[in-house]
């Protein structure tokens, strides 16, 4: 591992949280499966009789008996994966170290639903996301990452002798005198009893380029890249991380620390605007009660907390308030008064509150950023942002924990949208 560059501690995670988020894996044909595809990529097995994957086959148990939260991603650059059931892709991808990795993946998933499960109703399929970089050592680096691939294998060699079929064919129709070549024809059908009729049955994946622009990655102590074609825009999490090295006018860089530079960043591109719904705001305003609550109460229980004694902390901790829950409130009369134009309070800290992602391809990714600004907002963070929210979660009072925790077990994180990073 990279001294000057160390990759992310990975955060501890109540599983309680999120066990339908997970795939358990118990049946001793699908353990085999894995161990068989884990021993290519990883050169070792698995001795546990039972464990959880999640979308990439990554296993937190697997990680934890062999010390190493990075056995399916090394360097954390090209992630490995592991397929066992056609519905992994409909599992979460926990612990990304870039937020383009799940949407490449499902999309790859997606459009060679067919050949994958052709494969994998004989065997796992085991395989790579690449890119032409194996250590990020700077942002000159990351700025080059502009498009990657899928590199896909079988534990038995199938998808091999799938590829030497599709050549051996190719060869014959181009040089017909390979027909009168015994031993030519005979390799070829000892490959066909192999793979089966691949013309009825394709198994080989539809290869394809994907090209990456917007995203975050959790290497170099977090970066968001936004490209807009003649302006890269990167945003540092890191206050001591300077990505300008080459001195690129094309490059801009600000620190998501500079709240107003964000603010113009966002506004000026018309990625968001103003919230118009009455219980979102609601809801913001809950995790600073919320928050309140907890000072008073360090064993309390948040369940009990009504409408009421909501109305009675406000009065209680007025004077304690951050002017943001303030703002906050006086959006709120807005919207039950009928009016919906909240840009005369969307400004200075109240802004992130304030403001939601207009849509598109880029709207998880902007709900990603906005939740550096929502630190009270637990479900927020649980819901966009789930390194952060883990990385709050250990500063809690035992009863923010708690509530917390059973309110996600009985809600879920309920996303509007299917995006499968978090």
């Amino acid at each position: 591992m990279d001294t000057q560059n160390p990759l992310p501690s990975e955060p501890v995670f109540n599983w309680t949280f999120c066990k339908n988020e997970w795939f358990l894996v118990s049946s001793d044909t699908l353990k085999e499966r894995y161990n068989r595809a884990m021993e290519q990529l990883c050169g070792c097995r698995t001795e546990l009789e039972r464990f959880h994957i999640d979308m990439t086959g990554f296993s937190p148990e697997i990680a934890e008996e062999l010390q190493d939260p990075y056995y399916l991603n090394p360097h954390g650059i090209n992630r490995r994966f592991i397929l066992l059931i056609p519905e992994q892709q409909n599992l979460t991808l926990h612990g990304p170290m870039f937020s383009w990795t799940a949407d490449i993946l499902k999309s790859f998933m997606e459009v060679n639903r067919s050949q994958l499960f052709t494969l994998m109703a004989r065997d796992s399929v085991y395989g790579e996301i690449q890119n032409s970089i194996y250590r990020l050592e700077s942002v000159d680096e990351l700025l080059d990452m502009r498009t990657v691939f899928i590199s896909l294998k079988t534990p038995d060699g199938l998808l091999g002798a799938a590829g030497r079929i599709h050549e051996a064919i190719d060869e014959l129709m181009q040089q017909p005198e390979h027909w009168l070549d015994d031993t030519r024809l005979n390799s070829l059908i000892q490959l066909a009893e192999k793979t089966g009729d691949i013309r009825r049955h394709p198994v080989a994946p539809i290869d394809e380029t994907y090209q990456i622009r917007h995203y975050f990655t959790r290497h170099l102590g977090g970066l968001y890249r936004f490209d807009h074609g003649r302006r890269i825009v990167i945003l540092s999490v890191n206050p001591q991380v300077d990505p300008l090295g080459r001195g690129n006018p094309q490059i801009q860089h600000h620190r998501i620390q500079d709240s107003e530079q964000v603010y113009r960043y966002l506004t000026d591109r018309r990625l968001v605007q103003t919230i118009s719904s009455l219980e979102s705001l609601q809801e913001i305003l809950r995790g600073f009660l919320l928050d309140q609550y907890a000072s008073d109460h360090q064993d309390g229980d948040f369940s009990s907390l009504t409408a009421s004694d909501q109305t009675q902390l406000i009065h209680r901790h007025w004077d304690a308030l951050p002017d943001v829950a303030k703002t906050l409130l006086s959006a709120i009369r807005l919207l039950e008064q009928g009016s919906s134009d909240l840009d005369s309070l969307a400004t200075g800290d109240a802004f992130f509150y304030l403001v939601e992602p207009k849509g598109g391809d880029m709207a998880p990714l902007i709900h990603h950023l906005l939740a550096h600004y929502r630190a009270e907002h637990f479900r927020y963070l649980y819901r966009w942002n789930r390194a952060l929210f883990w990385q709050q979660f250990e500063h809690w009072p035992p009863a923010k924990q708690s509530y917390a925790g059973r309110y996600i077990t009985r809600h879920g994180d309920q996303r509007p949208d299917s995006a499968p990073w978090r």
